[in-house]
């Protein structure tokens, strides 16, 4: 019997920061994305306080309670100060944000947008320009509502207070949503199911797929998936073809990343991929596809990543790449060889 194990030690590190509207009614931590620092309204700085991008750690004074002001705009209330962010311009030459009003007037209204790669854009209502935290203003450079377009100086992230992003986690991907690290003594079927079968899924593949600890288990805080030369229900291999197909689910503006060890051999293609929620009521390739990792055994060194969807007329059509290592990117079973393999999703 030949058996090739497929080890993951997953952290399937899923952040997702699109919504569909801003965190009404929570208190959050805003960063800007330039600088990676914080949105701070400490009141030492000046008479009036300018919000400034500078904090790297969050207190009182960097936290903001997101509020509904109607008609699709929200202010926001500085726990520092107690009182509501303003982008009065009739305060200096450029305006600088200030948390100093008592009442939510035009001045305090902003729109939230969320923006690819996991960022989002503020815009005064009054202004009707973006925020932006360039640092070419002054030495603190405060926050002001001035900008026509949103380029990086105009793009923040933000957080629940008491998060922080995860080790590790990519810029602009501050929330960590979901992950599985394997830690249980059995794979969790609250976030995991299985294809079964041998009927090929489309790409003639000879194995029969199934549910049994033979070829899918967690040992020592990894899930292993093992392919076994077996005949099994009319098959002479047998695998494992896990998915969260009706558990998870996850937007646009999303970091999904795993570390995966693959192995090597002909024949051995192991994959890493994603499908649309939609499959089940529009089919392939209309539901969309995306390979994040797919390696050919015969080429170790060779990761193909690939999109699919369906044109207008409701053929498929594909675009994708190959990323070529000096070193094989398969094999090994040492936690020195798992690779991340990762793919930002940001609906463009």
């Amino acid at each position: 019997m030949k058996k090739i194990l497929f080890p993951l030690l997953a952290t399937l590190l899923l952040t997702i920061t699109a919504q569909a509207a801003a965190p009404v009614g929570q208190t959050i931590w805003i960063r800007a994305s330039a600088t990676g620092l914080f949105v701070s309204a400490d009141q030492n700085r000046g008479a009036w306080a300018p919000l400034v991008a500078d904090r790297s750690s969050v207190d009182a004074w960097e936290q903001f309670q997101v509020i509904d002001a109607g008609g699709g705009f929200i202010a926001f209330r500085s726990i520092g100060t107690g009182l509501f962010v303003s982008a009065d311009q009739a305060r200096a030459t450029y305006a600088p944000l200030v948390a100093d009003r008592s009442t939510i007037s035009t001045w305090e209204q902003f729109t939230w947008a969320d923006i690819a790669g996991g960022a989002f854009t503020l815009k005064g209502r009054a202004t009707n320009r973006f925020v932006s935290a360039d640092l070419a203003r002054a030495s603190f450079a405060p926050l002001v509502s001035d900008r026509t377009v949103a380029n990086t100086w105009e793009q923040f992230t933000w957080g629940a207070v008491g998060t922080q992003p995860p080790p590790g986690a990519p810029p602009g991907f501050s929330r960590l949503v979901w992950s599985d690290e394997f830690s249980g003594s059995t794979i969790n079927t609250a976030n995991w199911g299985f294809d079964l079968g041998n009927g090929g899924f489309g790409n003639n593949e000879l194995e029969n797929y199934t549910n049994r600890p033979e070829n899918a288990r967690i040992v020592n805080g990894m899930l292993v998936i093992e392919a076994r030369r077996e005949n099994f229900g009319g098959s002479a291999y047998t695998s494992a073809r896990m998915k969260t197909q009706g558990k998870q689910s996850f937007g646009i503006n999303t970091w999904v990343e795993a570390r995966i060890d693959a192995p090597e051999g002909q024949g051995i293609w192991p994959a890493f991929w994603m499908l649309g929620n939609s499959i089940s009521t529009v089919g392939w390739p209309s539901c969309g596809e995306i390979d994040i990792m797919e390696i050919q055994g015969q080429n170790p060194a060779k990761n193909f990543g690939t999109i699919h969807w369906a044109d207008a007329n409701g053929q498929h059509v594909s675009f994708g790449g190959i990323y070529n290592s000096s070193t094989s990117l398969s094999a090994g079973f040492t936690p020195t060889r798992f690779r991340v393999r990762a793919l930002q999703s940001n609906g463009t």
